[in-house]
C-alpha cells in the first residue's frame, strides 16, 4: 500500500469533468504577480513561488501519469540561482521518465508591458545521479531580478506504487499550491488530516465518474496542516 502526506491549510475534493484542463496556462501572469517586489509573508525571500500545481492521472495500462506546473519569481540578486532547475526522477529499471518540458521567462517593464524568452529545448539534458536516480536539468534564459520564471513538465511512472508526498510548502514560500488526483477505478482510497485546532477544515468530495475517484487539494500559503492518504 502506498502512502502520501499531504501539507496543507485548506482541502477540497471537487469533481472535475477534464483533469487537465485544471492547470493553469503557461505565461498566464497578472499585474499583481508582475509588480511584487517582496513577499508579504516572508520579507527575506529571495525568491516567491508563485504556484505549485500538478494533475496525476493514469492511463489505459495503469501507468501514473503527472503533469506539473511551477510559476515562480526572482525577488533578489541571491535568488538567481533559482534559473537553474533541477528534476529529479527514478531512473532504476526506467521506471520513470521526464519529458515535456516547456518554459518561459517573463520580464515586466516600468509601462506594464511584459516579454517573454522561451526556454530552449536543445538546453534540456538528463543527468545520471545514482544507479537509482537521475535528474533532468535546465537554465532559464534572460533571468534577472524580477524575472518571472514558468515552467511545465510531465512525469510518467509504471505504476500508482511510485505516488510521492505532496508539500504544499517549500523551501521557497509559495502563495498558491494545488494537487489534483485521480485514484485508479475500484482502488480504495483514505485519508487523515491533522490541523491547528484554530483552523477550520474542508473537505469535500463528490464521484465524478462511476468507476473513477477525482480528488483536487488545495492550498493557500501558509501550511497549517498535515493530510495522510493510503491507497
Amino acid at each position: 500500500m502506498q502512502k502520501i502526506c499531504l501539507v496543507l491549510a485548506w482541502i477540497f475534493f471537487t469533481p472535475m469533468t477534464n483533469i487537465a484542463q485544471e492547470l493553469s496556462k503557461l505565461g498566464d501572469v497578472s499585474k499583481a504577480e508582475l509588480e511584487m517586489k517582496e513577499c508579504a509573508f516572508d520579507k527575506d525571500a529571495n525568491a516567491i513561488t508563485f504556484l505549485n500545481e500538478a494533475v496525476s492521472d493514469h492511463d489505459y495500462k495503469g501507468q501514473l501519469i503527472t503533469t506539473h506546473h511551477i510559476r515562480l519569481k526572482i525577488l533578489k540578486e541571491s535568488g538567481l540561482s533559482e534559473a537553474n532547475i533541477s528534476i529529479p526522477f527514478y531512473r532504476k529499471d526506467d521506471f520513470e521518465n521526464i519529458d515535456k518540458v516547456e518554459g518561459l521567462t517573463i520580464n515586466g517593464a516600468a509601462d506594464g508591458s511584459f516579454t517573454t524568452d522561451k526556454l530552449d529545448k536543445s538546453t534540456v539534458y538528463t543527468k545520471e545521479i545514482n544507479k537509482r536516480i537521475g535528474e533532468v536539468v535546465f537554465a532559464f534564459p534572460a533571468v534577472r531580478v524580477g524575472s518571472i520564471l514558468d515552467y511545465k513538465y510531465r512525469s510518467t511512472m509504471k505504476h500508482y506504487g511510485g505516488l510521492d508526498s505532496w508539500d504544499f510548502q517549500e523551501e521557497l514560500p509559495v502563495v498558491l499550491s494545488k494537487y489534483y488526483l485521480v485514484i485508479l477505478p475500484n482502488t480504495e482510497f483514505e485519508y487523515q488530516v491533522s490541523k491547528r485546532s484554530a483552523y477550520e477544515r474542508n473537505l469535500i468530495w463528490m464521484h465524478a465518474r462511476i468507476t473513477c475517484n477525482k480528488w483536487s487539494f488545495n492550498l493557500g500559503a501558509p501550511p497549517l496542516a498535515i493530510m495522510s492518504t493510503t491507497i
